[in-house]
Protein backbone atom coordinates (compact mmCIF):
# COMPACT_ATOMS: atom_id res chain seq x y z
CA UNK A 1 0.00 0.00 0.00
CA UNK A 2 1.29 3.59 -0.86
CA UNK A 3 0.95 7.10 1.16
CA UNK A 4 -0.80 9.84 -1.06
CA UNK A 5 -1.03 13.40 0.29
CA UNK A 6 -4.27 15.05 -0.71
CA UNK A 7 -5.63 18.49 -1.11
CA UNK A 8 -9.06 19.19 0.04
CA UNK A 9 -10.97 22.98 -0.62
CA UNK A 10 -13.97 24.29 1.11
CA UNK A 11 -15.51 27.01 2.58
CA UNK A 12 -14.91 27.72 6.11
CA UNK A 13 -15.88 30.62 8.47
CA UNK A 14 -16.48 32.30 5.16
CA UNK A 15 -13.22 31.93 3.86
CA UNK A 16 -11.57 29.52 1.45
CA UNK A 17 -9.45 27.06 2.41
CA UNK A 18 -7.10 24.16 1.68
CA UNK A 19 -5.77 21.91 3.96
CA UNK A 20 -3.53 18.75 3.40
CA UNK A 21 -3.73 14.95 4.06
CA UNK A 22 -2.14 11.83 3.84
CA UNK A 23 -4.14 8.72 3.06
CA UNK A 24 -3.37 5.10 2.32
CA UNK A 25 -4.16 3.85 -0.83
CA UNK A 26 -3.12 1.71 -4.40
CA UNK A 27 -4.25 4.02 -6.69
CA UNK A 28 -4.92 7.52 -6.91
CA UNK A 29 -8.85 6.67 -7.58
CA UNK A 30 -8.66 4.59 -4.53
CA UNK A 31 -6.89 7.50 -2.30
CA UNK A 32 -9.77 10.36 -3.92
CA UNK A 33 -12.19 7.63 -2.35
CA UNK A 34 -10.49 7.42 0.68
CA UNK A 35 -10.30 11.00 1.11
CA UNK A 36 -13.67 11.90 0.19
CA UNK A 37 -15.20 9.05 2.66
CA UNK A 38 -13.13 10.19 5.37
CA UNK A 39 -13.52 14.21 5.09
CA UNK A 40 -17.58 13.17 4.91
CA UNK A 41 -17.89 12.36 8.29
CA UNK A 42 -15.39 15.54 9.45
CA UNK A 43 -16.94 17.95 7.36
CA UNK A 44 -21.10 19.37 7.09
CA UNK A 45 -19.62 21.71 4.07
CA UNK A 46 -19.54 20.53 0.71
CA UNK A 47 -15.67 20.23 -0.33
CA UNK A 48 -13.43 19.45 -3.33
CA UNK A 49 -10.31 16.63 -4.12
CA UNK A 50 -7.86 19.65 -5.70
CA UNK A 51 -4.61 17.75 -5.55
CA UNK A 52 -3.30 13.95 -4.81
CA UNK A 53 0.68 12.98 -5.16
CA UNK A 54 2.11 9.84 -4.31
CA UNK A 55 3.76 11.17 -1.23
CA UNK A 56 7.98 10.66 -0.37
CA UNK A 57 7.29 9.06 3.15
CA UNK A 58 8.39 5.74 3.59
CA UNK A 59 7.12 5.18 7.10
CA UNK A 60 4.86 6.82 9.12
CA UNK A 61 5.23 7.08 12.76
CA UNK A 62 1.91 7.77 15.02
CA UNK A 63 2.30 9.47 18.61
CA UNK A 64 -1.37 10.24 19.58
CA UNK A 65 -0.23 12.66 22.34
CA UNK A 66 1.21 14.29 19.08
CA UNK A 67 -0.05 18.19 18.49
CA UNK A 68 1.68 18.24 14.49
CA UNK A 69 2.98 15.74 11.91
CA UNK A 70 6.98 16.58 11.21
CA UNK A 71 8.69 15.24 8.20
CA UNK A 72 12.24 13.75 9.20
CA UNK A 73 14.76 13.72 6.21
CA UNK A 74 17.14 10.54 7.19
CA UNK A 75 20.58 9.75 5.48
CA UNK A 76 21.33 6.60 5.41
CA UNK A 77 25.21 5.38 4.24
CA UNK A 78 24.85 2.20 1.96
CA UNK A 79 27.67 0.15 1.26
CA UNK A 80 28.15 -0.36 -2.81
CA UNK A 81 29.16 -3.53 -3.55
CA UNK A 82 30.03 -2.93 -7.31
CA UNK A 83 32.19 0.32 -6.78
CA UNK A 84 33.14 -0.14 -3.57
CA UNK A 85 32.16 3.01 -2.19
CA UNK A 86 29.57 3.99 0.91
CA UNK A 87 26.60 5.99 -0.65
CA UNK A 88 24.36 8.68 0.66
CA UNK A 89 20.31 7.68 0.24
CA UNK A 90 17.49 9.96 1.92
CA UNK A 91 14.65 8.23 3.10
CA UNK A 92 11.58 10.51 4.63
CA UNK A 93 10.01 9.49 7.90
CA UNK A 94 6.23 11.48 8.79
CA UNK A 95 6.42 12.11 12.87
CA UNK A 96 3.32 13.14 14.88
CA UNK A 97 4.99 15.10 17.88
CA UNK A 98 4.60 18.25 19.66
CA UNK A 99 7.83 19.87 18.12
CA UNK A 100 10.86 19.66 16.13
CA UNK A 101 12.38 18.42 19.44
CA UNK A 102 10.42 15.71 20.31
CA UNK A 103 9.59 14.77 16.57
CA UNK A 104 13.85 14.30 16.37
CA UNK A 105 13.80 12.14 19.42
CA UNK A 106 10.85 9.83 17.71
CA UNK A 107 12.70 8.95 14.26
CA UNK A 108 15.76 8.25 16.56
CA UNK A 109 13.41 5.54 18.66
CA UNK A 110 11.78 4.35 15.13
CA UNK A 111 15.07 4.16 13.41
CA UNK A 112 16.47 2.12 16.45
CA UNK A 113 16.68 -0.97 15.05
CA UNK A 114 18.72 -0.23 11.49
CA UNK A 115 21.82 -2.34 10.95
CA UNK A 116 23.15 0.25 8.37
CA UNK A 117 24.59 3.87 9.74
CA UNK A 118 22.60 6.86 9.48
CA UNK A 119 21.92 10.56 10.21
CA UNK A 120 19.04 12.99 10.90
CA UNK A 121 19.78 15.85 8.79
CA UNK A 122 16.49 17.44 9.01
CA UNK A 123 13.18 17.61 10.84
CA UNK A 124 10.58 20.09 10.05
CA UNK A 125 7.11 20.44 10.37
CA UNK A 126 4.67 19.75 7.73
CA UNK A 127 1.26 20.89 6.69
CA UNK A 128 -0.56 17.61 6.79
CA UNK A 129 -3.04 17.90 9.18
CA UNK A 130 -4.10 14.26 10.04
CA UNK A 131 -3.67 10.40 8.60
CA UNK A 132 -5.83 8.06 7.38
CA UNK A 133 -4.09 4.37 6.86
CA UNK A 134 -6.97 1.27 6.09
Amino acid sequence: MSTFECKIKFRKEGKLVTETYLVGALSFTEAEANITSEMQAYLSEPFKVVNIKLSTYSEVVRNEGGDGWFKAKVTLLVFDDETGKTKKQNIYILVQADDVKQAYGLTEVAMKGTLSEYKISAVSETVILDVFKK
